[in-house]
């Protein structure tokens, strides 16, 4: 997979300086290093490569690791996202062709898949590369510094027309000490908020973006220096008779001091009305930041340039209030004739007389019209060429606006092909080659236009205020929260920043929201609750890596490891289910019932076994079965796993499945309705499987419909045979050796104490199994819940492998294949005196790394990966179920035969919590005698009232112990005959044979033995079909049979108690322990 240089090549290079990179299409880049100073740098060079040299270069563009050739050294282009340029990116190969593949250096055609490509990833690294005609020369793109790129960029959208129109008049309100405050709260709020996007915008490469060019932007920039300067020099220039009739007199303590305190006028002589009046003056600090992928240099040139350029817009409000403050009258009439003589004897007021000019009547009537306090266009007046800051006027306004006109619809472009909100697609369509947002464009020029149209300024500037604020608190928050989080993913390259100034700055920004414009401040939080809301609740198909996900990574894993500590207790029982679906999309009326009770309840697992015959479930098919139990609003995780037969695979989910305390605790599985047909190791496998949930102290729930759960006849798709097929399904594996315990409860404890101890946040698994690797690929298919599941596999190094024996070698290395196999990293560690410290601790510890036993796993994970998606329609057919139908006054019948701890009444109570089971009504039906009835009626209803269950009815069964009708028994025989042994016509050989041959026949003897159990399971049968005709559900307690019970036999027990039964029936049986008590503690 790598390439060779040759000789020509590498002497190419030899001459070339180090400096930047630029790689074209054809020519891959070579590395060099060269010191600078104290550091040491990297460069990419292109060497210059003769066409006839181009042709093959598409397979001689990567470096060969030293471990194989097809292995592939660190590349940033495997890194790079080619999604935004439209062309395909060069792949690092698959674990799958690292392992498939066969090592020879001298081959080339096994680099086809994972070295194609072209550098054009490098692209949204900052190197991209145009081919300009036949010759292939190529076109450098503009790179821009932190000056040209940011610093003044963002002056020409901070500078705007209330620095010309309303800086003044803010002075003569607020006064200049005021002012110069109103001016550093503006520049705190947007100092704070420059680092937090100075972080934000450095954690990674942002696409190019759409921005002014250069030359315009330069020019504006002109044109604004040139204004300041004819402003200034205005300020030095002695004042004319006509000047000092409009109030303008040229540098004057005694004006400055008057100015220097506030005097509040008419309606918006307030603080915080003038702060509002200002702030739009000091935004624009995003203009940097939004073209990220046109510097050079973004984690530099961001924060510096933006920095700079509010402090020096922030240097030039300063100094332009405080010098037409110094140099202008708050009132002057503007008329001529009150300019006063030498001797004059008029009553003058105010600080205008001792400058030989009487504004005392225009004061005191209201009427002046010129002045700081009543024209908004004094810096014209001040300036020494009036038509130069006209020119200012319109480049701050024309750089800002199309600033803002040409980023504003980008954004909302790519919000509209987010496809998040209705009704915005038809602003996501571009036109031209670069998909111009022309539809954006039209309504941005609308909605300006309609602020426009306000034509008050004093009315516009405090809304946008607002909407400014908030969008700076949700950048500071964003900031805040991204680092609180602790996501390894969060590495800004910007480091002078702190998540408290994040937090300070979203809070300030918050606080100064409703000190402005309350009311706006409302509307502007109610849109941006309703927008979050809505994205909540319809949780989009897009995924931006947020930090909200690592904040519910944190959360769920944190209450998981505090959860793991804490011992059980009855009153926190919850009933924790794992649901043997196969595909969900197979068996809706299962994952429904069982949704129905578990939702925001406790834990539903969804397992979906797949046989060694069956291809892999790939990540997209798991991701659409997660979509299809999401749209079906099923809270419910999903976990494919690879066994030989079903027994297997139950019995390995059962161990391995959940965290902590969130472990399934109840098997959940549909009944076998063809196991008449089945063969009998199908059906040994399938009652096999509840035999091991009891064995591991699990309940057990088999749930019944007349029609079946299987709708593949439905969606007409090749689907999971796992309780549907008549093949042979045998596990050769066993749970453990008959020699061994499993790990006790306490046991479990103590290492979650240990771990907690020793301050090490992490969840404790204990598994049996045959060897290491059987127990390993377990693990790493069923541990974890959800996006919380092992990607990593981290094993100490097996150090006495010199005198293990060749299969305890061999079980080792392939337990790192089999990860490698399943996608999975894989770390090994190890220590100059190794890992393990049975010596010091003299404790009998796992031996799975250092014995010399032979360890050997018959299972073999099968490799075929298939990206094939065999459930069709999994998310757009949603096919009703009855349960997910309202069941009206229903009952739902409970014939609670055995006492499991209460499960068999917890379910139906959970169930009638539900909006459609709430009309429900439970009735419990109890095994008695006619002579005491009443007394165990009573006795029941009492338990059920102290256990505050709401049960319509208890019914006492007194005949039971009737025999059964003579044709349900004969149907019940008929269905047992295929699995009888038939003893009598066979010799005493040939039948001890088949008894030792096929333990899953039932003998004559046992036939006998077991006849009245049987009787007792028809009878009941009868009794079910009687009294349950109009139930909504039934539930039954389910039989626990002996270890020496023929499956056969157990299975046509299952049988006849749910036959003939015309609603669902659960047939249910707790771990015998409580999960239900009266008690207060």
């Amino acid at each position: 997979m790598g390439h060779r240089f040759s000789k020509r090549k590498l002497e190419g290079t030899d001459n070339l300086s180090p400096g930047r990179f630029s790689v074209s299409e054809e020519a891959p880049p070579h590395y060099s290093s060269y010191s600078t100073g104290s550091e040491t740098a990297v460069s990419m060079e292109t060497p210059t490569r003769r066409p006839s040299e181009v042709v093959n270069s598409r397979q001689d563009n990567r470096r060969p690791s030293i471990y194989s050739t097809m292995d592939a050294m660190p590349h940033l282009e495997f890194y790079a996202n080619a999604t935004a340029t439209g062309r395909i990116r060069r792949c690092r190969p698959s674990l799958e062709t690292l392992r498939k593949a066969i090592d020879d250096a001298e081959s080339g055609s096994n680099m086809g898949d994972s070295g194609r490509g072209s550098v054009s990833a490098l692209q949204e690294s900052g190197i991209e590369s145009e081919e300009n005609g036949p010759g292939g020369k190529t076109a450098q793109p503009v790179r821009f510094g932190w000056i040209t790129g940011v610093m003044i960029r963002c002056m020409l959208n901070i500078w705007g027309v209330i620095l010309f129109l309303r800086l003044s008049w803010i002075t003569s309100q607020a006064g200049i000490l005021l002012t110069w405050l109103i001016i550093l709260m503006s520049v705190l709020v947007t100092s704070i908020t420059a680092l937090s996007v100075s972080a934000i915008s450095t954690n990674g490469r942002v696409s190019s973006g759409k921005s002014l060019d250069k030359s315009t932007q330069i020019l504006f920039f002109l044109v604004l220096m040139v204004s300041f300067v004819n402003y200034f020099v205005g300020t030095l220039i002695p004042a004319t008779p006509q000047k000092q009739s409009i109030g303008v007199f040229g540098y004057r303590s005694e004006i400055f001091l008057e100015n220097l305190f506030p005097d509040w006028r008419g309606a918006d002589g307030d603080f915080f009305r003038m702060f509002a009046i200002f702030f739009p003056s000091a935004i624009g600090i995003l203009a940097g930041a939004n073209i990220s992928g046109d510097l050079k240099e973004p984690e530099i040139a961001i924060p510096r340039g933006t920095l700079m350029a509010i402090f020096w817009t922030t240097i030039s409000y300063l100094a332009i209030s405080s010098t037409v403050g110094a140099c202008v009258l708050r009132d002057a009439s503007g008329s001529m004739n009150d300019s006063l003589p030498l001797n004059f004897s008029e009553p003058c007021e105010g600080l205008s007389c001792g400058l030989g000019w009487n504004f005392t009547e225009c004061q005191q009537s209201g009427t002046c019209a010129f002045g700081l306090s009543n024209n908004f266009q004094v810096l014209i007046q001040v300036s020494g060429f009036g038509p130069l800051i006209y020119a200012g006027i319109f480049a701050a306004t024309l750089s800002s606006a199309l600033a803002f006109l040409v980023s504003a619809p980008k954004v909302f472009q790519c919000l509209c092909k987010d496809n998040i909100y209705p009704f915005i697609g038809f602003f996501a369509k571009g036109y031209g080659k670069n998909s111009e947002p022309l539809r954006a464009y039209l309504l941005c020029y609308i909605i300006a236009m309609c602020f426009i149209l306000i034509a008050e300024l004093n009315v516009i500037a405090p809304l946008i205020s607002n909407f400014f604020l908030c969008s700076y608190a949700l950048i500071n928050f964003s900031c805040f929260h991204a680092s609180i989080t602790n996501s390894p993913g969060w590495r800004p390259s910007f480091r002078y920043f702190s998540p408290w100034t994040g937090l300070f700055g979203a809070v300030i920004s918050v606080v100064l929201m409703f000190l402005l414009t309350w009311w706006a401040a409302l509307i502007a939080f109610g849109l941006i609750i309703f927008l979050f809301g809505y994205v909540v609740y319809k949780k989009p198909e897009v995924n931006w890596g947020s930090s909200v996900q690592a904040s519910t990574y944190n959360m769920a894993l944190s209450y998981s490891v505090s959860l793991a500590g804490v011992e059980d207790h009855v009153k926190n029982y919850r009933p924790q289910c794992l649901v043997l679906t196969g595909p969900p999309t197979l068996r809706p009326a299962l994952v429904d019932f069982v949704g129905s009770f578990t939702k925001n309840v406790s834990l539903m697992i969804c397992g979906d076994i797949h046989m060694d015959d069956e291809k892999s479930v790939s990540q997209r098919n798991s991701n659409d079965m997660i979509k299809w139990l999401n749209q079906r609003k099923v809270r419910s995780f999903y976990t494919s796993f690879k066994a030989s037969g079903l027994r297997e695979g139950a019995r390995h989910l059962l161990q391995a499945s959940g965290l902590g305390k969130l472990k399934p605790n109840i098997l959940v599985m549909g009944f076998k309705m063809n196991w008449h047909e089945s063969s009998s190791k199908g059906i040994e496998d399938y009652i096999n499987t509840i035999y091991d949930a009891f064995d591991s102290n699990h309940g057990v729930c088999v749930l019944r419909m007349m029609d079946g759960l299987d709708i593949r006849d439905e969606l007409e798709t090749e689907v999971n045979q796992a309780f549907e097929v008549d093949e042979a399904i045998e596990s050769d594996d066993q749970i453990s050796d008959d020699d061994e315990k499993s790990v006790s409860q306490r046991n479990s404890n103590d290492m979650i104490k240990w771990l907690n101890q020793r301050k090490v946040r992490s969840f404790y698994t204990s598994f049996k199994a045959s060897g290491l690797r059987e127990g390993a690929r377990h693990l790493l298919q069923a541990s974890g819940l959800g996006k919380l599941k092992p990607n990593i596999l981290v094993m100490g190094f097996k150090m006495n492998w010199h005198e293990s024996s060749s299969k305890g070698i061999e079980d080792y290395i392939n337990t790192i294949y089999d990860a490698f196999d399943s996608n999975h990293g894989v770390c090994v560690l190890r220590m100059m005196d190794g890992l393990d410290i049975r010596d010091e601790l003299e404790t009998e510890v796992n031996q799975a790394f250092e014995v010399d036993e032979a360890i050997e796993s018959d299972d073999q994970i099968s490799d075929a990966d298939s990206d094939v998606d065999n459930t069709k329609n999994t998310a757009n057919d949603q096919i009703k179920t009855v349960f997910q139908s309202k069941q009206g006054k229903k009952t739902i019948d409970v014939y609670w035969i055995s006492d499991d701890g209460g499960l068999t009444l917890l379910v139906p109570y959970l169930l009638t919590r539900r909006k459609r089971w709430r009309r429900s009504k439970v009735r419990v039906f109890i095994i008695g005698d006619q002579q005491t009835m009443e007394n165990d009626r009573k006795e029941m209803m009492t338990l059920l009232q102290r256990f505050r269950l709401d049960v319509h009815d208890v019914i006492v069964v007194t005949d039971s112990e009737r025999p059964p009708l003579a044709k349900n028994m004969r149907r019940f025989e008929e269905t047992l005959t295929p699995f009888r042994l038939n003893e009598g016509q066979l010799d005493e050989r040939t039948a001890q044979q088949q008894r030792t041959e096929f333990t899953w026949k039932v003998t004559d003897k046992e036939m006998d033995a077991l006849r009245p159990k049987s009787e007792k399971k028809v009878r009941l049968n009868e009794i079910i079909r009687r009294n349950s005709k109009y139930a909504a559900l039934v539930l039954v307690s389910l039989p626990v049979a002996q270890a020496d019970c023929p499956s056969s036999l157990y299975m046509s027990w299952l049988d006849t108690l749910s036959y003939g039964i015309h609603c669902p029936v659960l047939l249910i049986r707790g771990n015998q322990q409580n999960v239900m008590t009266f008690y207060c503690q």
